[in-house]
């Protein structure tokens, strides 16, 4: 055993060294992973993809730029991980066709549906579970993988002990761990953002996200403001260890819409950092000479940790709360310090530069004043700069380009560490101040050494090519020997023809299998080449090779149209099969009395309830449905709850169902197992489920075919298809999404052919716009200050256009809603039109007082508009 194989047993180290995924969002950055060694990319194309406003690919690109990372050993990701629309059906299965046999590696999925029309339509690729899912516990990666996923891209909330229970405990499953290593955060779970789409219909669930986590905000509640939703970078590589040794398969960069630049230098600082944990080299050998290059010892230097990136977190990596990873000061990212100001004498400032600075580099200059302010740091008086918030939101900090420079007291191009600089600046900027700090935001030395890297390896023949297969059978008969060939797509026939010629044993068994590979090894100027080649039948015959090139030319004729014929229909055939299925048609709902649910987390609510119902009984509410919080009843009786919603049942005639949350991390487990198994214990079976996880954690207990179970909005059905996929793990009741729109509802009504599934939509809700573990208090004291001090009060905050939000604190998760709740009462009656004839109406986690509780009830009841609320993308188009 040598010393290195030794080292990493001490360490505790798997023996296979994890792969560096990188992100692409456009030929630059695909060049610059591959150059720079990645092992794999995960890019998207124009449609369906989760950053839909990076640059991305078309299929034409994929055609050339597939066979090449194929050639040098690096896997490409294509990424489907947004959710469909019913009539984007179609257009989805035509991508899975049209990439069917370009040599992708996997692909990367959020809507279930997609995970299904995959695994039947292209079996051979692999299915990895975008984060966009919200995994984040054992439960959830088993589930996911009952769906046909082979890799699971966790929560970034998710801790190393988390990420390494869940590898113990899925082992013995042929499964793959991905977890983010580096780049941007969301405040909220990927997957459970809704600020966005409730705000302008622009879903981050479906990849037009307005990043409005990165604004700033003012707390009303208390005095206070700035960035209070905008995350730090994550930057693991000083903890790359730790996530090796959890069992991450893959360490994912993100950074889609980022430069070549970002993604040089993130790949090289991450292969640098493995290199030295493995003690060798971690390059595979088919990488391009480049890669190669980029780590002799005299070209290190060249890469700092330079991604000009926002500051640096490792976030939950360690441990829940070890550190802030919010910057209550910037939204955006902050460069590498180049000194700090010393002398402004009017447009004239000096510093001593603590970085290399060249002629074109771009600086910046961050003002010293504090920007945010909280009450609990700062007192009552607000000290902090609203404007400078806004300026910096803005992008009208002092930026310039270093056109002009003094350095030591002599016109340079160059100034290097510790040279005394004196830059003259222009009249337009915002003057800074003695104590402001520079910062270098693009670096010239750098720009030029990238420009070498954003051009295809050394040798490379770029050209878009289809690849096909080929299937050859030699005859004999009537001593003629008849060769036909064949080139197919996804197991059909393109095109077939023939050449013949008297029969003659070959003097070489292997002739004709080797002239044929020859032959056939590209397809002339077609824009094919050939996959697999197969031969069967008589192979023992000659044939010269004038022939062999004759049934290529027959081969190749009209093969281009044949391809497209043959695509088309393989397509159509799917389409009618997915999207057509007439034999499921479904009658209409046509009952007369529309049925209601409540869904609450406050016991306290339910006299409010049972009073509303004595005073209109004809309202028809068929079921209550109650989550369990910790944070509303771990000061109560759990017998005198279960009493009380028995007392709330008995008296409405209503079904009772508990809802298992959308977030079960490893420290709310027992209190989600101990109500699991109290009420598992007294006979009840209606549950609501909001996380694939929740499947498995209900099978622990119970076999889940016992009970009946309902999914909640966040468990997606944007589509008919999807809805299926949930039927067939027991979901006979679908909410639909509060994001949708009555076009795609309607569409989804109509194509609707299970008998066995219910929908419902949710008409009434304080639409949780950020489902978060990074806690905005824990920013505003510093640190988390410990449950007794932050009180888990909930603060009342601002943005710019006076809209206001509510930042609801439940037990350390942090759940934002609006001032405005969504409502669609006063269309319930165009829901009946198209087949809904169930409702929900939900009371969770903003404080209702019973006077508000009747007055939404009754228009509910009488389908008549609530005052202070919306209809988000209801009645447009949500994007």
């Amino acid at each position: 055993m040598t010393n290195t194989e030794t080292d990493i047993k001490k360490k505790n180290l798997p023996e296979q060294v994890p792969m560096i995924l990188a992100p692409v969002g456009g030929r630059e950055q695909f060049f610059a992973a591959l150059k720079a060694g990645a092992d794999a990319v995960f890019l998207g194309l124009k449609n369906f993809n989760a950053r839909a406003r990076a640059e991305n690919f078309d299929l034409d690109d994929m055609r050339e730029l597939i066979p090449l990372a194929n050639h040098y050993g690096m896997q490409v990701l294509i990424t489907f991980n947004v959710l469909i629309k019913e009539a984007e059906l179609k257009l989805i299965i035509r991508d899975i066709h049209e990439l069917h046999d370009l040599g992708v590696h996997a692909f990367i999925i959020q809507d279930p549906a997609v995970i299904k029309l995959v695994r039947e339509l292209a079996p051979h690729i692999r299915i990895h579970a975008s984060t966009q899912m919200a995994v984040h516990n054992m439960a959830g990666v088993l589930q996911i993988a009952k769906l046909g996923a082979k890799r699971i891209v966790l929560a970034r909330e998710t801790t190393v002990q988390e990420m390494k229970k869940i590898y113990a405990g899925t082992r013995d499953y042929d499964l793959e761990l991905e977890a983010f290593c580096h780049g941007s955060l969301c405040y909220s779970y990927s997957g459970l953002c809704f600020f966005s789409g409730a705000k302008d219909a622009r879903s981050g669930n479906r990849g037009e996200c307005s990043y409005t986590c990165r604004h700033p905000y003012k707390i009303v509640s208390e005095p206070g403001h700035g960035f209070l939703f905008s995350m730090k970078d994550l930057n693991t590589v000083e903890n790359l260890e730790d996530l090796i040794s959890a069992g991450i398969h893959t360490l994912k960069i993100e950074g889609r819409k980022k430069d070549a630049m970002y993604v040089t230098t993130a790949v090289r600082m991450y292969r640098q950092e493995l290199d030295r944990i493995y003690g060798k080299s971690t390059l595979r050998d088919s990488a391009p000479d480049e890669a190669f290059r980029a780590f002799k010892e005299e070209e290190k230097e060249l890469w700092p940790n330079l991604s000009y990136q926002r500051k640096p977190t490792k976030f939950f990596l360690s441990g829940r709360y070890r550190e802030n990873a919010i910057d209550l000061e910037n939204p955006t990212h902050v460069g590498m310090e180049a000194g700090e100001i010393t002398e402004v004498k009017g447009l004239n400032i000096s510093f001593v530069t603590k970085l290399r600075l060249e002629k074109y580099d771009g600086l910046r200059i961050d003002t010293s004043e504090r920007l945010h302010h909280s009450e609990v740091k700062h007192g009552q008086e607000l000290t902090g700069s609203r404007q400078g918030l806004k300026n910096r939101f803005d992008n009208k900090d002092t930026n310039f380009s270093l056109r002009k420079m003094r350095v030591n007291g002599t016109n340079q191009h160059v100034a290097n560490i510790g040279d005394h600089v004196e830059l003259v600046l222009s009249r337009d900027v915002i003057l800074p101040t003695a104590g402001d700090k520079l910062f270098q935001v693009r670096s010239s030395e750098l720009k030029a050494e990238i420009a070498k890297q954003i051009t295809p390896p050394a040798g490379s023949r770029l050209r878009p090519l289809q690849p096909v297969d080929a299937q050859f059978e030699g005859t004999v008969a009537n001593d003629v020997f008849t060769l036909r060939g064949s080139l197919i797509t996804q197991g059909k026939t393109i095109i077939s023809s023939s050449v013949k010629l008297p029969a003659e044993a070959a003097k070489n068994p292997a002739g004709l299998q080797n002239g044929l590979a020859k032959q056939f090894k590209v397809l002339g100027q077609s824009g094919f080449m050939i996959k697999e080649l197969h031969l069967s039948g008589t192979t023992d015959c000659f044939i010269p090779a004038s022939l062999l090139k004759e049934l290529k030319r027959k081969l190749e004729d009209n093969l281009e149209v044949n391809y497209e014929q043959t695509l088309s229909q393989l397509i159509d055939v799917s389409i009618q099969k997915y999207t057509r299925p007439k034999r499921f048609a479904v009658k209409r709902v046509t009952s007369s009395e529309a049925k209601y649910i409540i869904k609450f987390d406050k016991i306290e609510n339910a006299d409010a309830f049972l009073k509303f119902k004595r005073e209109n009984p004809d309202f028809a509410v068929s079921e209550f449905i109650f989550e369990p919080k910790r944070a509303y009843l771990e000061h109560n009786d759990t017998m005198d709850i279960l009493s009380k919603l028995d007392e709330l049942v008995k008296a409405t005639g209503a079904i009772l169902r508990f809802s298992l949350p959308v977030v079960i991390r490893s420290w709310d487990e027992p209190f989600v197992n101990k109500w699991l198994k109290l009420l598992l214990s007294q006979g009840h079976t209606n549950f609501e489920v909001a996380n694939p996880g929740a499947f498995p954690f209900l099978e622990k207990h119970v076999d889940i075919n016992t009970l009946s179970l309902a999914a909640d909005f966040t468990l997606y059905s944007l589509n008919s298809l999807a809805a299926d996929v949930w039927n067939d793990q027991g979901i006979s009741n679908i909410s639909l999404s509060i994001e949708d729109d009555f076009t795609n509802i309607s569409n989804q009504m109509k194509n609707r052919h299970n008998a066995a599934i219910t929908y419902r939509s949710i008409v009434y809700k304080d639409t949780p716009l950020f489902i978060a573990e990074a806690c905005s208090l824990t920013a505003l004291h510093g640190g988390c200050p410990g449950s007794s001090i932050c009180g888990y009060r909930t603060l009342e905050i601002e943005n710019e256009e006076g809209e206001r939000f509510n930042v609801a604190h439940e037990n350390c998760k942090s759940i934002v809603y609006g001032d405005e709740a969504f409502s669609l009462s006063g269309s319930i009656s165009k829901l009946r039109s198209i087949g809904i004839n169930e409702f929900r109406v939900d009371f969770l986690t903003r404080p209702y007082k019973e006077d508000r509780i009747i007055e939404i009830l009754t228009s509910v009841m009488n389908d008549t508009s609530i005052h202070g609320t919306h209809y988000a993308n209801f009645y447009g188009q949500l994007k």
